[in-house]
């Protein structure tokens, strides 16, 4: 069968098939294999898997399987270039270089005397038989030498680049369509817009503070030593600190709490989060300002009786100066040493608080701390210690959450719920500015939402030597 000319034909397009297929299911085998050799050997994996769908499961799947697939097309194409060039400039050169056909002049004819042709000359030479051209069709029955299928490759890829990119952008596309924002009537009118917003009638409005920004004095603390270039953030020196001047007294709320609450109350807020400060209430390890703790419970006890719910933060980018000396979160026995700190408190303040909340942005804090250098301890791109830290973070929100609800267990406001544990995430919104694009929706999803997002959410979530709570038990506030 394979002798025949319709056999030789089939054997043909089964080559070029199998040419054109090869490559895509090696590379297919491929990235299954080092996907499977990635979540057997790195026991965090799948963080980064969880981190790539958060956008769309539908799209994680697809980006998954086709990304790779445009690279490769890409690559192969851009590797075709050169060689399709010098194959263009080859046969120029071979078409200059080749002898053109003699084609001999026609001459007038010349008359004799009595009106006759004139006689042939013995030695005037035959013309010559063109050459034939290049590209001519070859005679039948002659054997034509198979071209390799570089241009056929060439053209697959083209059309699978094509292919490959409609598909990531359609999905890229219909995955954020319920993202993007309605457009209205009156474009940007703002009036418009606000007749449209409606909140749901138990949301409940308030502020919030962080301890180190408005207390004031907290010369314990590693922000006080970070700002000064003081032990043990001496390296920080020079390197654009991200304040000029220091907070010293800040807004002195710890001496002027009560014109604060008035103006609370004034702005009818009826929610008021603020940190206790781990550096004032924790000065050493294993020992507790009971004094400064009885101030934070008059707070408390002030809030509510002008019908203001207090939330608790318990860790706000603020840490004693002992924790900060042994290495702070990229420490391992920080996150005892603060559980300690979270014990200790729900205890003795468990009876006026019911809504907790364990770190504050807990991404932006090791984020700007370990890879920028802005925030104590102002280490730049020390990859290993923010990874260290952001396990870390994590495994203590978990340990928290347990604790809380096991020491608090008091019902403060009667609402049945004694006590209501969330994290403070930051939440970064981005919305593909074209959506026939593939850069756009994958920046925005898998790049803001994914990985600014998503990333500390999965690592929560994520398997725990010591798992002390469910990791689907947490709350986002």
């Amino acid at each position: 069968m394979s002798d025949t000319p319709r056999g030789r034909r089939q054997c043909g397009r089964a080559a070029y098939v199998a040419i054109l297929l090869l490559p895509e299911l090696l590379l297919i085998a491929l990235y299954a294999l080092v996907a499977i050799l990635l979540a057997a050997c790195l026991p965090d994996s799948h963080l980064f898997f969880g981190t790539l769908v958060g956008m769309s499961t539908t799209f994680g799947v697809v980006f998954a399987l086709g990304a790779p697939l445009l690279v490769f097309h890409l690559l192969r194409l851009v590797a075709r270039l050169p060689m399709w060039a010098v194959g263009v400039v080859w046969r120029a050169r071979r078409r200059a270089g080749s002898p053109k056909p003699i084609v001999p002049a026609e001459e007038p004819e010349a008359s004799s005397l009595d009106g006759g042709p004139p006689p042939a000359a013995a030695d005037t030479p035959a013309p010559a038989a063109p050459l034939e051209p290049l590209d001519a069709p070859r005679p039948p029955g002659t054997r034509q030498h198979p071209r390799w299928p570089s241009t056929a490759l060439a053209n697959f890829d083209v059309c699978a680049c094509i292919f490959l990119y409609l598909v990531l952008g359609i999905t890229a596309s219909l995955s954020w369509s319920r993202c993007a924002p309605a457009p209205t009537l009156d474009g940007f009118n703002n009036s418009a817009l606000a007749r449209q917003l409606r909140f749901p009638p138990d949301l409940k409005f308030g502020a919030a503070t962080a301890a180190y920004q408005v207390e004031g004095g907290l010369v314990n603390s590693s922000w006080h030593a970070f700002e000064r270039s003081l032990p043990p953030f001496e390296h920080t020196r020079g390197r654009g600190k991200t304040t000029v001047e220091h907070a010293g007294r800040a807004a002195d709320m710890w001496e002027l709490f009560d014109d604060d609450l008035r103006r609370m109350r004034d702005l009818n807020l009826q929610t008021y989060r603020f940190s206790l400060s781990w550096s004032r209430l924790q000065p050493s390890r294993g020992q507790f300002d009971r004094l400064a703790l009885a101030r934070y419970r008059g707070w408390l006890i002030a809030l509510r009786s002008h019908g203001i719910e207090p939330v608790v933060t318990l860790l706000h980018y603020e840490e004693p100066l002992w924790v900060a000396v042994q290495g702070s979160w990229a420490n391992a026995s920080t996150a005892d040493d603060w559980l300690s700190f979270v014990g200790f408190v729900a205890r003795e303040l468990g009876d006026v608080v019911d809504v907790w909340v364990s770190q504050n942005e807990p991404f932006v804090f090791a984020g700007l701390g370990w890879l920028e250098g802005r925030w104590p301890p102002g280490r730049i791109n020390a990859l290993r210690e923010w990874w260290a830290a952001m396990r870390n973070l994590a495994s203590a929100h978990r340990r928290a959450y347990a604790l809380l609800h096991e020491a608090d267990t008091t019902d403060a406001d009667g609402d049945g719920t004694a006590a209501s544990v969330g994290l403070a995430k930051n939440l970064n919104a981005a919305t593909p500015a074209r959506f026939w694009s593939v850069l756009d929706p994958l920046v925005a999803g898998a790049g803001v939402w994914g990985a600014a997002n998503m990333f500390f959410l999965e690592l929560i979530g994520g398997a725990e030597v010591r798992p002390l709570v469910s990791p689907s038990h947490y709350v986002v506030l």
